[in-house]
């Protein structure tokens, strides 16, 4: 999986635009690689953060993703 789909992933999941399924998919991945949960649980903390100030997903992604300094395409 490109770097950029994995966080496009990530972005569905915590947007609650994802299925059980597929939300079930990545809690098994990240239970596996401790290194990309960290990432996610990173992403998530910021997800959180800027959802109380920001109501619509692409809007928080877009300011998650410069925070952490991912370049949108």
């Amino acid at each position: 999986m490109k770097t950029e789909e994995k966080y496009e992933e990530y972005a569905r999941i915590l947007a609650g635009e994802s299925s059980a399924t597929e939300k079930e998919e990545l809690l098994k991945k990240l239970q596996s690689d401790p290194e990309e949960q960290k990432t996610f649980e990173r992403l998530q903390s910021f997800w959180n953060h800027y959802s109380i100030e920001i109501n619509s997903a692409d809007g928080i992604w877009a300011k998650t993703a410069k925070t952490l300094g991912f370049e949108e395409k």
